[in-house]
């Protein structure tokens, strides 16, 4: 549903795809350019979505139909696609298919697929991608099986840590590869491995059983057991681990309660940033330890925490994400809300103000400056900006303005910062008006109205382009039949019209029904009494 990259931060939003806001340097947002945005924007061409990663400099997604794609810095082979080329829009990662989980480590890529295989691309210095070698890959390769026998099986669930990759066994065991340089693989050594290696149980005995779900900071590593207690390993410099200390540890360590009292228990999801965790407990609190520096706990300070502290005012969470230093919760409402570093707009709240409590992610409000239509030549006109709207509920304000009226028209707008200005059309032709409203925060992106004035007697036509479907628009005192000519002269339709008639669609299929080729066509009106409205131009382009 969301997850948190390096600077820049991703959501799904329901029936509307995915969203990104943040660093833009190698085109992570997917929305065609390089600009970062402080505010939430779409990514381009992607529908069915069903999860989201983010990476160093990256993103992935995950499609109903179990392909994955990836779109951001490509220079390692990250996004899978065969290339080492950024990529400022989504590309599909290879050939795979049947992917049920998408994880984004710093510069290396993981995926689940429905037959509890794993396989791996990008980066692989530390042996991350597990398939027993230091190549990096640009296309997915299969992780292989303990100590490098066969390949990996069973796995229920994955994520991605800084240089290492977790895997979660069908039996609730953990399996770890890559860097170990802090002893993140969990297995006591400090040695890397290109293969899985199981994790630990506490204190180095046994191995760690019953795990529910895992999470990869840079370089420690999480897992929530199904009793609702969470275990934590490696790097423990900010008190990323949770015990209380500040010791590194090659075997997994409890997390302690709140202040070092207890056990911390009750636990629904983790997280994980680089150096920071969260946790959803069942009584829909959030809480938070490890690196401070940014805020990026929510407690409202930016003192480092190793043990857990609740995030401050974050009520009715169902979902939380880590990225490299802020964090990120979704609530029951549909709002999202994030804390933490913003020098990149990561926060999405329109600003670049690191946040050391929940701040709302603010989507940007939609413009909706009504439909074309015909309008009478000399007769005043009153727009509509009323359908516009804020995700958020936020007041709107208006700012409407022309971006084309007829060459030598003094018409003007009359309450251009209402949401109903008007204008009075004193030439025939095409008036196009723009609106962008605002929320307080951040502008919609235009919408366009044209109206189109004409003469009682005239004929005109929208949309134009035309491609599927045109409707012609009547002055009053139009009545007789509609003709519409190839440029070669051929008549190609024609229907009567009864006078009165304002607005006639067709499918743009001709007298011999079949479709319209592409190019101009001419049409006219030949009113009852043998006399000819003015020629039209219709552009119908498939």
């Amino acid at each position: 549903m969301l997850d948190g990259g390096n600077d820049h931060s991703l959501a799904l939003r329901d029936g509307q795809g995915a969203w990104a806001w943040g660093s833009n340097s190698n085109g992570q947002l997917g929305d065609g350019t390089t600009t970062y945005h402080r505010t939430p924007v779409q990514v381009s061409g992607l529908s069915g979505l069903v999860a989201v990663a983010g990476g160093q400099s990256y993103s992935l997604a995950l499609k109903s139909d179990g392909t994955a794609w990836a779109w951001g810095g490509n220079f390692l082979g990250q996004l899978g696609d065969g290339t080492t080329a950024d990529r400022r829009t989504p590309v599909q990662v290879g050939s795979l298919s049947g992917i049920v989980a998408v994880a984004a480590g710093v510069f290396h890529s993981l995926a689940l697929k429905s037959d509890g295989t794993v396989w791996a691309w990008g980066y692989n210095f530390y042996g991350q991608l597990g398939d027993g070698t230091q190549t990096d890959h640009s296309t997915p390769v299969q992780v292989k099986g303990p100590g490098g026998t066969g390949v990996l099986i069973d796995i229920i669930a994955i994520a991605a840590g800084g240089f290492h990759s977790l895997a979660l066994r069908s039996d609730g065991t953990v399996w770890a590869w890559g860097d170990n340089s802090s002893g993140q693989l969990g297995d006591g050594t400090t040695t890397n491995s290109w293969v899985p290696v199981q994790v630990k149980g506490a204190g180095g005995t046994g191995f760690l059983t019953n795990a529910a779900e895992l999470a990869g900071g840079t370089s420690h590593s999480l897992a929530l057991k199904s009793d609702g207690t969470v275990w934590a390993w490696g790097s423990n410099g900010a008190g990323q681990l949770g015990d209380g200390t500040t010791t590194t540890s090659g075997v997994p360590v409890q997390v302690k309660g709140p202040g070092g009292t207890g056990l911390f228990t009750s636990v629904a999801a983790v997280a994980s940033g680089s150096f920071h965790n969260l946790a959803l407990r069942n009584d829909g609190s959030v809480w938070a330890w490890g690196s401070n520096v940014y805020g990026q706990l929510g407690d409202g300070s930016t003192a480092n925490r190793s043990t857990p502290v609740q995030v401050s005012g974050l009520t009715d969470p169902v979902a939380i994400a880590g990225g490299t230093r802020h964090s990120l919760a979704l609530k029951s409402d549909g709002t999202l809300w994030a804390w933490g570093s913003n020098d990149s707009g990561q926060l999405g709240d329109g600003t670049l103000i690191d946040r050391p409590v929940p701040s709302q992610v603010n989507f940007r409000p939609s413009a909706n400056a009504g439909a074309d239509r015909p309008v009478p030549l000399g007769a005043p006109v009153t727009l509509d900006g009323s359908g516009s709207s804020d995700p958020e509920g936020d007041p709107l304000t208006y700012a409407w303005s022309f971006t084309s009226q007829p060459a030598g028209s003094t018409a003007t707008l009359a309450g251009a910062s209402t949401a109903t200005p008007s204008f009075t059309p004193d030439l025939a032709g095409d008036y196009v008006v723009q609106l962008v409203v605002n929320d307080g925060t951040s502008d919609s992106a235009p919408d366009t109205v044209t109206l189109t004035a004409v003469r009682s007697e005239e004929v005109a036509h929208g949309p134009s382009p035309a491609s599927s479907t045109v409707t012609f628009h009547f002055g009053p005192d139009v009545g007789g039949t509609l003709y519409v000519y190839a440029a070669s002269g051929r008549l190609a339709w024609h229907q009567e019209v009864p006078s009165g008639t304002r607005d006639l669609a067709w499918n743009l299929t001709g007298d011999d029904g079949r479709p319209l080729a592409n190019g101009v066509y001419l049409y006219l009106v030949v009113r009852s009494d043998g006399s000819r409205s003015p020629v039209g131009k219709l552009l119908v382009i498939r």
